[in-house]
Order: C-alpha cells, then sequence, then structure tokens
C-alpha cells in the first residue's frame, strides 16, 4: 500500500533555502532570445510579457531542495500490503509487499466450489493456461473462474496446458479477471474452498433440492456407470451416494479409492425418491484432518453397532459364560453392515449349519436392505454351504475369487466372512490364512473341538468348548446371536 509522504506532500524534496537566480540576476526576464524555439503559441506571451528567465521561470528566484528524508525522495510512503511492514526502495511499486514476506508470499489455489466471488484483485492465484489469442493469454483459476493475461504484460509465452502464478490486478466489469504473471522465488500455497456448511447425511433430504453444502466421511463403494461415477459415502449420519461426472462413462477421481476419507463438496438433487450430491469437488483428506473424520465416524458407527442386551430364550450356564464373546461377535457383524462391508456367510451343509445360518440371516437381512436400500442384499449379502466339515482351500478360492471381481466391477470392500458350524479347528487354517493373506476378516460360531491355533486368524470366536469340555448347539449361538 502507498500514501502521499505527509512531510513533503508528495513533491519527493523539501526546500531549505532560496537565492537570487544566477542567469537572471532575479530580474525574472532573460537577456536574450532565440526565435527560431519559440512556438507560435508563445509569440503572444512574448509579446506581452517579454522572455521568461528558463532557469527561474519568471520568480526571480530559484529553490534549493534536498530529497524528502521521510519518504527517501519517492513522494510516497510504501507499506506492505500483507504485514504493514514500512518498504524501502521497493523494486516493484505495484507488489507493494516487503523482502520478508516476498520469501513467503500467500499463492491460493482454488477449489473446484469456488466462484468469482471467492476471488480479490491484488492477491496471487495458480491457474492453467487454457488458450492462447493475438491479444493475450487466458489462464483458468478453476473450471468455473478464468481471466485474461494481456500481451502487454507477457513476457516469455507460455505454453497451452502450462502452470502459472498470476496476480489479479482487477475485476473489471461482467466479472473479467485482468490478470499479470509472476515469478516467485519461494511461497506458501494455500487452498481456498468456498464455505459452506458441513452436514452429515441424516441432514441431507429433498427439501434442500438445489442447495450447495460439503460432507466429509469414507468412501464405501466407487460404482462406474455409462454416465457419472457413482461414489457412496459413509458418514457420522449414514450413506449418501454422489453422482462425479467428467465425461460419460470415465472415471472422475481415479485417485479417489473404497476406504479413503474425503471431504466433498456439491448440490443436493433429488434422484428416485432419494437424495444425492452432484459433486463440484471432491478431495482425499490426510493427515490430522483424515484421523479427526474418521474418529468422529467410527465414533457413531462404534455406538450404533452395540448389540441389545437381551435375556436368552434359554436360562444357560454356559450362554451366560459365553455372552461376552457372543455380544462382541454380534457387534463385528453389525459395524461390518454399517461399514457396508459385503456378509459372507458359510456354514456346514448340514442340519444344525443350515439352521444356525438361517437363524442369522434372517437376523441381518432386515438391517442390511435399511442401510444399503431395497437392493442392497443382492451386493452386500451371500450364503453358501461348505461340503466338507471345515473351510476347505476350494471354499476359500472361491470366495476370493468373487470378492476380487465385486471389488473390480462395483468397488466393494473385501468381505466378512462368518462361518457357521465350521472354523474352529486346524484342518480350517489353511484356508484361513488364504483368506488373510487378501485382507479378509473372519468370524467363528462353532461348537466342534477347538484348536488354539485357529484364534489368531479370527476376530471373533464363539465356540462353548472353549470354556467347557461339553458344546452346545450352534443353532441355539446363533438364534440367541440373532
Amino acid at each position: 500500500m502507498s500514501k502521499e509522504c505527509p512531510d513533503c506532500h508528495g513533491r519527493g524534496y523539501e526546500v531549505i533555502s532560496t537565492e537570487v537566480c544566477p542567469l537572471c540576476k532575479g530580474k525574472g526576464k532573460s537577456k536574450s532570445v532565440d526565435f527560431m524555439k519559440i512556438s507560435e503559441k508563445d509569440i503572444d506571451s512574448f509579446l506581452k510579457n517579454g522572455a521568461v528567465c528558463e532557469k527561474c521561470k519568471g520568480k526571480g528566484s530559484i529553490e534549493i531542495t534536498r530529497p524528502c528524508e521521510a519518504c527517501e525522495g519517492l513522494g510516497k510512503i510504501y507499506t506492505c500490503k500483507v504485514c504493514g511492514a514500512r518498504i524501502h526502495n521497493p523494486e516493484d511499486a505495484e507488489d507493494e509487499i516487503c523482502s520478508t514476506c516476498a520469501r513467503s508470499q500467500h499463492v491460493y489455489a482454488l477449489d473446484e466450489s469456488c466462484d468469482l466471488k471467492d476471488v480479490e484483485a491484488g492477491k496471487l492465484y495458480h491457474g492453467i493456461v487454457s488458450s492462447i489469442a493475438s491479444f493475450g493469454v487466458f489462464v483458468d483459476l478453476n473450471p468455473h473462474v478464468r481471466g485474461l493475461m494481456h500481451s502487454s504484460n507477457v513476457g516469455v509465452q507460455p505454453e497451452v496446458g502450462d502452470a502459472v502464478i498470476v496476480l489479479v490486478k482487477s475485476i473489471k466489469a461482467g466479472g473479467k479477471l485482468d490478470l499479470i504473471p509472476k515469478t516467485l522465488a519461494k511461497y506458501e500455497t494455500i487452498e481456498l474452498e468456498k464455505e459452506l456448511p458441513l452436514k452429515d447425511s441424516s441432514q441431507i433430504d429433498t427439501s434442500m433440492k438445489g442447495r450447495l453444502i460439503r460432507i466429509e466421511g469414507e468412501v464405501i463403494q466407487v460404482k462406474q456407470t455409462s454416465g457419472p461415477t457413482i461414489f457412496t459415502i459413509s458418514d457420522e449420519g449414514g450413506f449418501i451416494p454422489c453422482a462425479a461426472f467428467e465425461s460419460a462413462g470415465k472415471r472422475s477421481y481415479p485417485h479417489i479409492d473404497v476406504g479413503m476419507i474425503v471431504s466433498i463438496t456439491g448440490e443436493v438433487t433429488p434422484r428416485d425418491e432419494q437424495v444425492q450430491i452432484e459433486v463440484m469437488s471432491m478431495k482425499l483428506l490426510t493427515g490430522e484432518k483424515e484421523t479427526a473424520v474418521k474418529t468422529r465416524v467410527e465414533k457413531v458407527i462404534d455406538e450404533k453397532a452395540a448389540p441389545a442386551d437381551i435375556p436368552f430364550l434359554i436360562e444357560s450356564e454356559i450362554l451366560e459364560k459365553l455372552r461376552p464373546r457372543m455380544l462382541h461377535v454380534a457387534k463385528e457383524i453389525k459395524k461390518a453392515i454399517l461399514h457396508s462391508t459385503p456378509i459372507l456367510l458359510r456354514h456346514h451343509a448340514d442340519a444344525d449349519g443350515i439352521t444356525s445360518a438361517i437363524a442369522i440371516e434372517r437376523a441381518i437381512l432386515p438391517l442390511i436392505t435399511e442401510i444399503g436400500g431395497s437392493d442392497a442384499e443382492y451386493y452386500f449379502y451371500k450364503r453358501a454351504p461348505s461340503k466338507a466339515p471345515f473351510y476347505e482351500l476350494a471354499d476359500v478360492t472361491r470366495d476370493i475369487s468373487f470378492a476380487l471381481e465385486d471389488y473390480a466391477r462395483h468397488g466393494q470392500k473385501m468381505p466378512l466372512v462368518i462361518q457357521v458350524d465350521n472354523g474352529s479347528t486346524e484342518e480350517d487354517v489353511p484356508a484361513m490364512r488364504q483368506a488373510n493373506v487378501y485382507g479378509i476378516d473372519m468370524l467363528v460360531i462353532d461348537h466342534h473341538h477347538p484348536d488354539d491355533i485357529v484364534d489368531q486368524y479370527l476376530i471373533g470366536h464363539v465356540n462353548p468348548c472353549l470354556l467347557y469340555t461339553s458344546d452346545a448347539a450352534d443353532d441355539l449361538l446363533c438364534v440367541d446371536l440373532g
């Protein structure tokens, strides 16, 4: 910033004394006149007033001056527009920024959600050269904001696609940006996002149609359609689909995948009697922001996943002893459903295996439908019998194959495998090791004699033989678990 020097009133010097003009000896008139140098316009003045002394301009005296000490002869006092510090001998008066701030200037990167209202004259921005014309270079600050670097301000001609730093000199009528290219040795990039209210999915409904909002959460599914890419986001309120479009059938935000924590800005739009967000901007959150969102979401999901502590169908000392393990397994199943993790229910193909699996199936299908929608049970649930009385390699190979196919086609997570009437014995270990390689979590509800080796591959294990030498019917365990 600059202002007129108060000491010299903008002249840049101060008068210390006056003396008689040495050329005209104080008369203010010139002794001789060169008529060849007098213009036709000045003849009338010459005839009336005579020849005016060139040195004193007719005053007869001259001022003895010295440069103003306050402004160092500049006529203006320059201060840094960032920190307010005084600037001595500015190299570029237009920049009006001190050397300290110049070494750490802020350059703003506009988020895709920003528009012209978020741009300020006098600030530096990152941009991409979008086109070149005879009169200048067009620069995109984001997909919605564009400006022009006039050819008179462009030194080295850039190429289309080049990244540049520009100063917004002015914002003209009609939202036209006048840009000046800048070259900085050192700067700090600040990402500028549109200030929008942070909502969770439970607060978004059709009454908010057309409103711009921001959500934060975990990507639990990525589905590519023939049009947009659909990202399903899980937050503390539930789930919401977000549609991002680049071009028909092309994957939007290819660097964003399942399990990542993101911040999304977009417009609320109704679709099939539900709502979705038309994505304007999606950013991957890392570090402290990622941890904060993940902690917030996990806390809410952990509370929702807490199973009801209801009495068993029969009074049993064995069941009471198993209650903590059963509550843990029930919570893990519910957490998986809340995270939209596919459930794969594996059971022995005999009477107690089938009845056990059906008991769990009837308990979890309504919850899967409630969380994921009417067709969720087709995408997030499978039940498969095992012919062998253990989880054999043929079973796990088939399960991994289907899981990888679902991941590739629908962007689904690897499933949670629930073993019923199987899974407690050493014969299950080879298949468990194979599943473990692919990051597949596993729960076991069984009544056969358990081997200690299996527990290292499980996140939950319910088996009465872990506490007693006699077993209990696993179908009863599954009924009470459900």
